[in-house]
């Protein structure tokens, strides 16, 4: 993540992962707590996305609520989330969440 350029990009650019497409960012906030941090992505258009990262800077919580559809590969790699709010989904490509193995909760109420 690119703050001061309010970029998200993939640390691995040989990775296939469509979380990051689509996400037009206005401003970005973060707050640091003793076991994570919230990032609060405000986009140029729509609500604002929240994810919760731990201490090793992974994926443990996300919400978007903008989102209708998602592409392949979407968060596909990411075996550590455990709590995904997308309550306008309607699309989920192939592999979506493929490798997790934490998930406690997902809503995608529409």
């Amino acid at each position: 993540m690119d703050i001061v350029n309010k970029e998200l990009f993939l640390y691995d650019n040989r990775l296939k992962d469509s979380f990051i497409d689509d996400i037009d960012i206005k401003k970005i906030g973060i707050k640091r707590y003793k076991d994570k941090k919230i990032i609060t992505i405000i986009p140029n258009n729509g609500i604002d996305i929240i994810i919760e990262i731990n201490l090793k800077n992974q994926i443990i919580g996300y919400k978007n609520n903008n989102i209708v559809s998602v592409k392949d590969n979407f968060l596909c790699d990411n075996t550590t989330i455990n709590e995904i709010i997308m309550n306008n989904l309607k699309i989920a490509g192939n592999y979506f969440l493929e490798k997790n193995k934490c998930l406690k909760k997902i809503n995608f109420k529409s």
